[in-house]
């Protein structure tokens, strides 16, 4: 309990379902990342199959703790780059935007002069795993308004600037 200790937790896909279904409102961030540590751990060794995880991560899509948007984000783009078949991708994206990019869009819409931590993860997830369009094009704007010296919002530029490098176009690099 707490998740603390040195040990991986093996679940039963029963236990798992229903574990994952009350994880948000039961288990603290720290157990949260277990879980995710735990079936990703299963995942990687071929005991699960991914579809386990992307269940976990779908019921985790409303978390608010950083750590663990950054880890759900991680396991993502790992997935992305190295699971997931390039005949596959656009589904993959399609299904991160389904489950975050509502999310990241309030971000944009109610940050004000900054991210939290958790926002900018929620970006990321979205923008570059994602490929969302609405975030892709607010990062695209920040990156092309603090270029021109247009100003802008100074705590959002270093997330946008990472997102629409990932996510550029030719005239954005030829501004840089």
């Amino acid at each position: 309990s707490g998740a603390v200790g040195y040990y991986q937790s093996d679940y039963d896909s029963n236990n798992l379902n229903a574990l994952a279904a009350e994880a948000e409102s039961s288990l603290s961030p720290e157990e949260r990342l277990a879980l995710l540590n735990d079936i990703w751990a299963q995942v990687r060794v071929g005991r699960e199959n991914v579809g386990l995880l992307l269940s976990l991560i779908d019921r985790l899509d409303n978390d608010r703790q950083s750590a663990v948007l950054r880890l759900m984000g991680n396991d993502l783009a790992y997935l992305r780059d190295y699971i997931v078949e390039d005949s596959d991708q656009v589904r993959f994206e399609a299904w991160v935007r389904k489950t975050f990019a509502t999310r990241a869009e309030e971000a944009i819409h109610n940050s004000g002069t900054s991210f939290t931590d958790a926002q900018s993860e929620l970006l990321k997830i979205a923008g570059n795993i994602g490929r969302d369009p609405g975030v892709v094009g607010f990062t695209q704007k920040v990156t092309t308004d603090a270029l021109s010296d247009k100003g802008g919002n100074l705590g959002v530029r270093s997330i946008a600037f990472e997102i629409a490098a990932a996510n550029g176009e030719d005239s954005l690099y030829d501004k840089i």
